[in-house]
C-alpha cells in the first residue's frame, strides 16, 4: 500500500517505528470470562475488544488497526496523538479514505459519478468512526459551532482496551514497552490488513500476542483458556489454518489429533491443540499476490 509506506518517510518521527504497539487488553481478557465455555462464548461485552468488534459484514476491527498504526507513525512514545487527517484526501492532502479504503458499489445498478462514490465513500468511514464512538474506542470533539449532524471529522483515539461497562474511554497514548504484543507495520503496508477477513485478523492478533522470537514452538491453548481469554470461537480458530496455507502461521497439529481414514481422530479425548507460531517475516510478502497465487492453486 503505497500510502502507508509514505508515511513512515511522512509521519515526522526520526525513526519510525517498523512494529504496531498493541496493549495486552485489546486482544486478550485480564482473567477469564464465566460467561463462556468450551461449548459457547462469552457475551459480546464479555469478549476483548479484536474479538468484540468482529462483525459478519463489519469492517470495525481493521479500521481500529489502521487508525492505531496511523497514530503511532507521527506520534511519540507515551504521548497522546492528535488526528489533522482529513475523512477525505485531495490531490494534496491523504485522508483517511485513502489509508483505509472502502468497497464503494451504488446499490441502484446505474453507473456511479466521481461524486456518488466519494459520498459513498465518506457515509461508510464516517458510519464506522460512529459505531467505534458509540462502543467507546473513539471520541469525536465538539466543534465550535456545534454541528447539528454527526461530525466525524478530527476523531480522536481512546484506549484500544475499551471501556469499563458504563463508563467512557480513557485518552489513548501509544504504549511504551513492555506494555503488550507487537506485529510488525508490513501488516498494513504490505495489504494483509484489507485482504484478509477479521476473523483471521484475530488469530493473527492471537499468534502474535504469544508469539516468542527465541523460540520455535508456537503457542497451544486449551479450548476453554482460547474462549474465556480471547473470545475466539472455533470457526474463528479455523481461520489459523488459512493462515499457514498463507505462509503467515505455522500450524503444527498434535500427533495424537491425526485422522483415521474416516476423518476422525485417532484420540478425541486425549488430543491436544494444534500449536501455532507467528512467521512474522512472512507478513513482507505482497498480500494480494500471495493470496491471489493461493487462490489459483
Amino acid at each position: 500500500m503505497a500510502h502507508w509506506k509514505d508515511l513512515r518517510a511522512t509521519g515526522g518521527l526520526r525513526n519510525p517505528p517498523t512494529q504496531i504497539r498493541i496493549r495486552n487488553s485489546f486482544a486478550k481478557n485480564e482473567v477469564p470470562k464465566s460467561s463462556g465455555s468450551a461449548r459457547r462464548l462469552p457475551s459480546r461485552a464479555d469478549r476483548p475488544p479484536a474479538a468484540r468488534l468482529v462483525t459478519s459484514q463489519g469492517s470495525l476491527l481493521k479500521f481500529e488497526i489502521a487508525i492505531l498504526a496511523e497514530a503511532q507513525l507521527r506520534t511519540g512514545l507515551g504521548r497522546v496523538p492528535e488526528n489533522p487527517r482529513p475523512l477525505m484526501g485531495d490531490s494534496t492532502t491523504v485522508g483517511w479514505s485513502e489509508l483505509f479504503p472502502l468497497e464503494a458499489t451504488p446499490t441502484s445498478g446505474l453507473r456511479a459519478s466521481y461524486s456518488d462514490i466519494h459520498d459513498l465513500r465518506r457515509n461508510q468511514l464516517v458510519g464506522n468512526v460512529r459505531k467505534l464512538v458509540d462502543r467507546g474506542f473513539l471520541h469525536v470533539p465538539v466543534k465550535d459551532p456545534p454541528s447539528p449532524r454527526f461530525d466525524a471529522e478530527g476523531f480522536l483515539l481512546l484506549d484500544e482496551g475499551g471501556p469499563p461497562p458504563g463508563y467512557a474511554g480513557e485518552k489513548y497514548l501509544v504504549p511504551k514497552a513492555p506494555t503488550g504484543f507487537t506485529i510488525p507495520y508490513a501488516l498494513v503496508e504490505s495489504g494483509w490488513l484489507f485482504v484478509l477477513s477479521e476473523a483471521a485478523l484475530v488469530m493473527l492478533l492471537f499468534a502474535a500476542q504469544h508469539y516468542d522470537p527465541n523460540s520455535e514452538d508456537g503457542i497451544m491453548m486449551s479450548e476453554q483458556d482460547r474462549i474465556r481469554y480471547h473470545g475466539i470461537s472455533t470457526s474463528t480458530y479455523g481461520r489459523a489454518q488459512l493462515l499457514d496455507d498463507l505462509g503467515l502461521l505455522e500450524v503444527t497439529m498434535d500427533p495424537t489429533r491425526a485422522v483415521l481414514d474416516d476423518g476422525t481422530p485417532r484420540d478425541k479425548r486425549h488430543s491436544r491443540p494444534n500449536r501455532i507460531r507467528l512467521l512474522p517475516e512472512r507478513l513482507d510478502d505482497d498480500a494480494l499476490e500471495v493470496v491471489l497465487d493461493y487462490l489459483e492453486k
